[in-house]
């Protein structure tokens, strides 16, 4: 019996792999079987032409040879398969013809193990692909909103390397890219997966990517970025399936050597919820101290040698006293390379660098040389904070010339010795005669 999930039941997804990890207990949420006489479309729809009515460049965006077609011709269900068949026949000015296949708001997913069993073509210039686009371009275009590869092959003889990626970052051409390639043997030793079914999955939670060919682990991805939002976006949304056989694009183009009809057969594709399971000795991401001590004491998140335990009572590793207090003091930490807040030059110069030697602003109220006031005064102040003409004060830097509302009768010195030579009074020093005096 099969078991269907919507878009309706992703929250239940999110909230059951939370804390996923790579030993973890899986259960069946979806699967489609292919026993029945059709393609369901409960499950399926098909995508018809070049790309063109979609919004892409004609080629699907990829210069593919193909036109697709929902034809049974091109796809159906028969034997417990799915089958997708490429033909040599003209449509819509193509030399092709294939079958593209989605479960778009049919059934979405977020989270969790998707696998396929498949049968792939054989011959120069096919495309199978296995994959996962966005359903809700959320943050834009091709590949911002993302892109998962469970499996392609390019083939150029044989199916003998499998693929797996993740598109994302900017939309193109800012986008980027990580792939992973599979094989077995090398050469014309090389296995053939189209001989025979294989099993080819992702197992995808909120930090990571895992990629297998018939249980064995050949590619992982932690880090990606979107020009749209922050990590993890753009894979914390939900992803539909897709189906295809291209010809030509990112494979080689036909040749005499190329043989048709090729047909790929799905015997199925299923989806698992995998669980977090406390006590496997593994602190699988999702679950820290709190959640599960018997398995993240000491660490919490990322890789084992960056994680760490908010409440063990040590000050280790990515904790400071400002994302754990309760284990780093209560306090910035003068000295840990951050200029923390409530930390500066007076009370952290290791940190927030060395204090000016004299106040840099008089007015802003801040104590910048560190001396325990804020004044303007002789110890402060530089040439940015005075003269101040008209503060009633002969500024050292103020006369009677530049300032004769503070300075007549005085210049520099101690106000007892202060005097302005030029205003016509005797003064001061002056009584010598060399100033306002006579001879």
């Amino acid at each position: 019996m099969r078991c269907f999930i919507s878009r309706a039941m992703i929250a239940f997804l999110v909230a059951g792999t939370a804390g996923m990890g790579s030993v973890a207990a899986q259960t069946l949420v979806w699967s489609d079987e292919f026993d029945g006489g059709s393609i369901s479309a409960a499950n399926w729809e098909h995508m018809i032409g070049d790309g063109t009515a979609y919004g892409l460049p004609a080629g699907w965006g990829n210069n593919e040879l193909q036109y697709y077609t929902d034809s049974p011709n091109n796809s159906f269900v028969s034997g417990g398969r799915l089958h997708i068949v490429v033909r040599e026949e003209t449509i819509g000015g193509y030399s092709y013809t294939s079958a593209r296949l989605r479960t778009k708001n049919l059934q979405d997913f977020q989270y969790g193990r998707m696998e396929a069993s498949i049968k792939l073509p054989t011959t120069r210039s096919m495309w199978p692909a296995f994959w996962m686009l966005p359903t809700d371009e959320v943050y834009g275009g091709w590949a911002a909103s993302g892109e998962i590869d469970v499996m392609e092959s390019f083939v150029s003889t044989f199916p003998k390397q499998i693929v797996g990626s993740i598109h994302y970052h900017g939309e193109w051409p800012d986008n980027q890219a990580q792939s992973f390639y599979y094989s077995e043997g090398n050469g014309p030793n090389a296995t053939d997966f189209s001989q025979n079914f294989h099993v080819y999955a992702v197992e995808w939670e909120p930090t990571e990517f895992r990629w297998y060919v018939d249980g064995n682990l050949y590619g992982t991805a932690t880090n990606w970025s979107s020009t749209g939002g922050p990590y993890p976006a753009p894979f914390d949304q939900a992803f539909h399936f897709l189906l295809n056989v291209a010809v030509g694009g990112r494979a080689p183009a036909p040749n005499n050597s190329t043989v048709l009809p090729q047909t790929m057969l799905v015997e199925y594709v299923r989806v698992y919820e995998i669980e977090m399971t406390c006590g496997n000795g593994v602190c699988d991401n999702g679950e820290d101290c709190n959640s599960c001590s018997a398995d993240c004491i000491g660490q919490t998140g990322g890789s084992p040698s960056s994680r760490y335990c908010c409440g063990d009572g040590v000050c280790e590793n990515a904790e400071d006293a400002n994302n754990c207090a309760v284990d780093c003091q209560g306090g910035p930490v003068c000295g840990d390379g951050t200029c923390d807040p409530g930390e500066d030059t007076c009370s952290c110069a290791s940190d927030c660098g060395s204090p000016p030697v004299t106040e840099t602003n008089c007015s802003d109220g801040i104590d910048e040389d560190c001396d325990g006031d804020t004044d303007c005064d002789d110890s402060d102040c530089n040439a940015v904070c005075f003269p101040n003409c008209n503060n009633g004060v002969c500024d050292p830097g103020e006369d009677c010339n530049s300032c004769s509302a503070d300075c007549d009768g005085k210049v520099n010195g101690p106000p007892s010795g202060r005097y302005c030579c030029g205003n016509g009074v005797v003064e001061g020093p002056e009584g010598d005669g060399r100033c306002d005096g006579n001879p």
